[in-house]
């Protein structure tokens, strides 16, 4: 340890992990105390800068590894909720049809000046909003902890909920109010004649619950279904089926609604009759775009 020397030249992150795994604030850090970077591991200590930003930045010898640290020291930009409005301002924003921009081109005329010397400015650590379940992909959602703050008004949840830790809200005495939320699903099975792609949460004891999106187009189902399956050759039968390409998935929607075991049967989910024992009811939204629907690669799996 003696080797690693404090480097404060860096762009910092807004947090990291103690020697326990916790995550914490950098308004919260120890002075003189090492941390561990959340998504690659490198050591990191506390800073303070002239401005009052408090972050975490690398010891000198330590490199950023992963993509989403090495993008933070880079752009001194990191992704939070904090920055985003309400949760149901978050979760509609995500839920809207793309709207085409027009992009204007500025062009700046440079001139040669050898004599002029440029001083590299550091960027300060600065929040920008989550625009997009990519970028929700990338969370480490399986060691969060759903009540973490947000700000006064809202917690983690409030935003997002994944199977990790889905018991805290769900259970068979009644249904959970999921108004406009964020889901980290398995995805189940679809129907192309209602529109519809289901998926699941399972707990412990059998128990599951049912999440489905209505495609509230065909051309928006088409894309969704893109997203989700591949066409494959099955070497057997020698006949062609839809592979899911990937198990688990993020879906958003602002209307989720609930529908009893007792309702749903034959409505949404086409599962049969013996997988109905232990579901506990339906949840249905509408998905009016693709951008509501993201697979998650094995590789960025939480």
């Amino acid at each position: 340890m003696n080797s690693i020397r404090e480097n404060t030249y860096q762009v910092g992150m807004p947090y990291a992990l103690d020697h326990n795994g916790k995550k914490v604030d950098a308004r919260n850090a120890e002075e003189h105390t090492s941390y561990e970077c959340p998504f690659c591991h490198c050591l990191m200590f506390h800073r303070r800068s002239h401005k009052g930003v408090h972050s975490f930045v690398r010891y000198q010898g330590q490199v950023h590894m992963a993509d989403p640290c090495k993008q933070i020291e880079k752009t001194g930009r990191y992704h939070s909720l904090a920055a985003s409005d309400s949760p149901e301002r978050f979760v509609g924003y995500i839920c809207q049809c793309s709207v085409t921009r027009s992009t204007t081109i500025n062009t700046t005329n440079e001139h040669n000046n050898n004599s002029t010397q440029h001083q590299q400015t550091i960027p300060e650590l600065r929040a920008v909003r989550y625009t997009s379940l990519n970028q929700i992909a990338k969370l480490d959602l399986k060691h969060i902890n759903p009540n973490d703050p947000i700000d006064d008004r809202y917690v983690f949840s409030d935003y997002i909920i994944s199977y990790h830790w889905a018991n805290c809200f769900f259970n068979c005495a009644s249904p959970y109010n999921l108004g406009a939320r964020i889901l980290h699903l398995g995805l189940a099975s679809y129907d192309s004649s209602k529109r519809i792609f289901v998926f699941a949460m399972h707990f412990g004891n059998n128990y599951s619950i049912r999440f489905a999106l209505h495609a509230s187009t065909q051309s928006t189902f088409n894309k969704i279904f893109e997203k989700l399956y591949i066409k494959e050759l099955n070497p057997i039968s020698n006949k062609m089926f839809y592979k899911r390409k990937e198990k688990q998935v993020l879906i958003a929607g602002s209307d989720w609604q609930f529908i009893s075991e007792t309702q749903c049967r034959g409505y949404a989910c086409a599962a049969e009759k013996k997988y109905c024992t232990n579901c506990h009811g339906l949840y249905i939204a509408t998905a009016v775009t693709p951008k509501q629907v993201f697979p998650i690669p094995t590789a960025n799996r939480p």
